[in-house]
């Protein structure tokens, strides 16, 4: 950098740097301007902004002097141009002095169209202004965003470029196609109307409310201050159709100088007719909010040209389809940028736009036209629905529609279906399906090949191909550059999603903590901008379920939730109330939470969260309520709800009744999901515990049910879980029938095995598998077999769950039983139960501390106690407790020992020791 050794930083954006520095080669102060990326679309306009600067040659054009690199960046010098912006130069000043200053940026705008360069950011700190002799000296400069209209267009539909408050309708909308130099008269046209009023021709909260505006009425009028023939020009300057605008720069500057001459003013022609138009566009917007009676004449003005020249009827419905697709996804757009509210009032008019469509995708007429099937497939996939848009795509590219929008758009909807394949795999790994696993995402880049995507398309099919590194890389270079195009932090936002999903099913919960944490700042960052988008929503308490989730599955991962993650949720369902996903994800994340609570013994939070579960799943409309998710989810918050309010008897039953119906409910309508049937079988098991007198058939039905699961998804942790659980269960009351299963019992402990040594930090199996093993120390005691080497087992078992989490309610019981079951037949069988008493009520007094109180295990243990104690007073102690403690329970254990105590009192005949 010795050439530029004086340089001095001047200013900085997000994707470069510009320096003031004197260069020694030509005596002048230089304007050096340094890329700060590597990113390869940056360093693409960085050598265009070169190439089309040193193509110019204008007075009121910043000169160029140099490029190259310094230290491995690039730089470009351009002739220093110091000033203050057009606007603020000019403010305060005579029509007639900003009318001449701003014909020196228009002359010097014609030069750069007659090079073949368009500007496409045009806006008064690109002009600054200098004053020699009192005359204001304008220069124009950074052609960082200018395109040769001799090239192929380069910008995809959807890449939004250039400066909000002084952007085109067809920038807006990101249509590079209808970019052409009367794109440029419109953001002349708003720099003069920015210098003339002092304020710039669009404002609001964030640049979605400028989008907004933009694609939704014509600019406000200028003011009293600014002529009537001035106000003319910049109506037509700044009109919302291209072809209503002037044709060039010149054109304009014509229409200035006449104005400055006294001479007739072109614009003023039909002038107040525009003026009644636009009126009654803004009445419409304010009074009835119809934005879509607005878009339509967007959407036609642009497409007007391309209408003119069709003349076959194919040609004609072509443009139709592709009119009307537009005027949607304008409609829809200006919703997602809306202020928060709930999108589905006057939703109506998208259900009736894709009937209609689905109508003429089936027609004879229409149906071997790309335009119906992609402009179908388009509304399905911009609604949230890329299952039912995938097909419509399909048959639009086969149909021949080949551009980057059909292109993209199938990618895009192979790449959010390949997300729900990632979620199903993860629960069924091994499935019977795998050989076709992935072929959303080869899909999704067979569409991509031979297609150039740019824009915020492009950052949401790179995930299809790139690294998440590269993807994130690509989405922070487009934020730059377009900050106000949601889509881009949302694109990210699920290509970290996604990764998070991968790393769940190589059992990395740290990184996939990592990834979700990470999905639910994208997902922020979208919600920022378009406040009414509910995919942004939706991916925000997707990510928050996950994590959840990861917290509950490991310990050692364990993490805090966001505490406003459940407000969150909950803004998702304000958005789009009619979205079940808006109803079931914070209905999920309740009830991960609830089970959380219960499991570290915060029950009363536990029973709170479930409550919570249950009233957002009742505000769910009827057609919600028809779908898988959401008798899936109803299925699991009643069943749980169980546990978390610790519901015994009659109530529990019922409860579990009612989730095992939703459980059935789900099947019925897929039979292939296997998340409804692992509810199915987890319902059974619980019944079990709950009903005593139909225990044994549940146990046999969930035994049977989790073995056909079993068959199917054969790695499916969760399901062998659940058979593992099952298995035991059927052998426990096969015991109590006086039916010993070892048999039963063994297979359920070789399943839970070979689960844990595959996935040793799941925590869930580690429970089952000590269960499994005090189950068979009881058979095997029972029989007079050995039975210590099962004992230990499951003792360490739960030992080792206690070392990780020393105060999981669950486990301290589990344990404390353990050690009850197997003293109370060492003692009916008159043999010294050792220390197990002793242990287990230190384990009951940990679990009264954290707030549950076990009143029949209390009254067991000491009645136990008294029947092997040689003390009295001790006895007497025991006894007495043993009393206290039963009287204030139901259990069996509770009535249990109540009888035998009251048989002892009434007879008088027993003595400690005895018994």
């Amino acid at each position: 950098m010795d050439r530029f050794s004086t340089a001095v930083l001047f200013a900085e954006g997000a994707t470069s740097q510009v320096y003031r520095a004197h260069d020694p080669a030509t005596g002048g102060e230089v304007a050096l301007k340094l890329l700060r990326s590597d990113d390869p679309e940056l360093l693409r306009r960085f050598l265009l902004e070169i190439k089309a600067l040193r193509r110019l040659d204008h007075p009121c054009i910043a000169r160029f002097v140099d490029h190259g690199e310094i230290e491995g960046r690039p730089y470009l010098a351009m002739a220093f141009a110091d000033g203050i912006p057009f606007d603020r130069a000019l403010a305060g000043q005579p029509p007639e002095v900003v009318v001449r200053a701003f014909l020196k940026v228009a002359d010097a705008l014609a030069h750069a169209h007659d090079q073949g360069l368009l500007h496409r950011d045009l806006k008064p700190a690109n002009i600054p202004v200098h004053q020699i002799d009192g005359v204001f000296e304008p220069m124009l400069v950074d052609f960082g965003l200018a395109r040769d209209v001799a090239a192929a267009s380069e910008t995809a539909s959807g890449a939004l470029l250039g400066t909000p408050a002084y952007m085109a309708p067809e920038q807006a909308r990101g249509d590079g196609d209808a970019i052409d130099r009367r794109t440029d008269v419109y953001g002349l046209g708003a720099v003069l109307y920015a210098a003339l009023t002092g304020s710039a021709p669009r404002s609001g909260d964030s640049a979605g409310d400028i989008i907004a505006s933009i694609l939704s009425e014509p600019p406000p009028r200028p003011g009293p201050d600014v002529p009537l023939a001035l106000e003319a020009i910049l109506n037509r300057a700044m009109a919302c159709r291209p072809e209503d605008r002037y044709a060039s720069v010149r054109r304009l500057a014509a229409d200035l100088e006449a104005w400055l001459n006294g001479q007739s003013v072109r614009a003023l022609r039909g002038f107040r007719w525009r003026q009644a138009r636009q009126a009654v566009m803004r009445r419409k917007w304010l009074a009835a909010g119809t934005a879509a009676a607005l878009v339509v004449l967007v959407a036609l003005g642009a497409q007007q040209a391309w209408l003119h020249q069709r003349a076959t009827e194919q040609r004609r419905l072509a443009v139709q389809f592709s009119e009307e697709l537009a005027e949607t996804r304008e409609w829809m757009r200006l919703r997602y940028l809306a202020p928060a509210h709930d999108i589905r009032s006057g939703w109506d008019f998208v259900e009736d736009r894709i009937e209609a469509l689905r109508i003429k995708a089936r027609s004879e007429d229409t149906r071997n036209l790309s335009a119906v099937h992609y402009a179908l497939g388009r509304l399905l996939l911009d609604a949230g629905r890329p299952d039912e848009a995938l097909a419509p795509l399909q048959q639009a590219r086969s149909l021949g529609c080949a551009s980057a929008d059909c292109a993209s758009a199938l990618a895009r909807a192979h790449l959010l279906l390949h997300r729900r394949e990632l979620e199903h795999r993860m629960a069924s790994i091994g499935s019977d399906r795998d050989d076709a696993f992935g072929h959303h995402l080869v899909a999704a880049q067979e569409a991509l090949a031979g297609v150039e995507v740019v824009g915020p398309a492009a950052v949401a099919v790179a995930s299809a191909t790139q690294p998440l590194e590269r993807v994130a890389a690509m989405g922070e270079a487009a934020m730059s550059a377009l900050p106000w195009a949601f889509e881009v932090p949302q694109a990210i936002g699920d290509a970290r999603f996604r990764a998070g999903l991968n790393a769940m099913l190589s059992d990395d919960y740290a990184e996939a903590w990592e990834h979700f944490r990470a999905s639910v700042d994208d997902y922020e960052r979208a919600a920022e901008i378009a406040r009414s988008y509910p995919e942004a929503y939706l991916g925000i308490c997707r990510a928050l379920v996950r994590m959840a989730g990861i917290a509950g599955m490991d310990q050692e991962h364990r993490r805090d939730i966001s505490p406003d993650a459940i407000h969150r949720c909950a803004e998702a369902r304000g958005i789009d109330s009619a979205r079940v996903a808006a109803y079931t994800l914070p209905a999920i994340f309740e009830e991960i939470a609830a089970d959380s609570a219960y499991n570290r013994g915060d029950f009363a939070d536990a029973s709170q969260r479930i409550e919570n579960a249950r009233a957002t799943l009742d505000e769910a409309p009827a057609e919600a309520r028809d779908t898988v998710a959401f008798a899936h989810a109803e299925a699991n918050v009643l069943a749980t709800s169980t546990v978390a309010q610790q519901l015994v008897g009659p109530p529990a039953v019922a409860r579990l009744q009612a989730a095992l119906s939703a459980a059935q409910r789900a099947i019925d309508l897929d039979a292939d999901n296997i998340f409804a049937r692992r509810a199915w079988i987890s319902i059974l098991s619980l019944l079990t515990s709950r009903d005593a007198e139909s225990a044994a058939p549940y146990a046999t039905r969930a035994v049977e049910f989790a073995r056909t699961i079993a068959r199917r998804w054969p790695e499916d942790r969760v399901a062998r879980r659940a058979l593992g659980n099952t298995l035991q269960d059927l052998a426990y009351h096969r015991r109590l029938a006086g039916n010993i299963d070892e048999k039963t019992l063994r297979e359920a402990i070789s399943i839970l095995e070979a689960l844990l040594a595959e996935a040793p930090g799941f925590m869930q199996a580690q429970h089952s598998l000590g269960i499994a093993w005090w189950e068979l120390a009881v058979t095997q005691l029972e029989q007079d077999a050995a039975f210590r080497e099962a004992e230990s087992r499951s003792r360490r078992l739960f030992e080792d769950l206690l070392a990780r989490e020393p105060d999981r309610p669950s486990t301290l019981i589990n344990l404390s039983s353990l050690n009850l079951s197997v003293a109370d037949i060492l003692i009916e069988r008159g043999q010294d139960p050792g220390d197990r008493l002793l242990r287990s009520l230190a384990l009951l007094e940990r679990v009264q501390s954290l707030g549950e109180y076990l009143p029949c295990d209390f009254a067991l243990a000491f009645w136990l106690r008294f029947r092997v104690a040689s003390d009295p007073v001790a006895a007497r102690s025991d006894q007495e407790k043993a009393a206290e403690h039963a009287r204030a329970g139901s259990g069996s254990d509770c009535s249990r020992v109540a009888e035998a105590l009251n048989l002892q009192l009434a007879s008088g005949s027993v003595a400690p020791g005895a018994l």
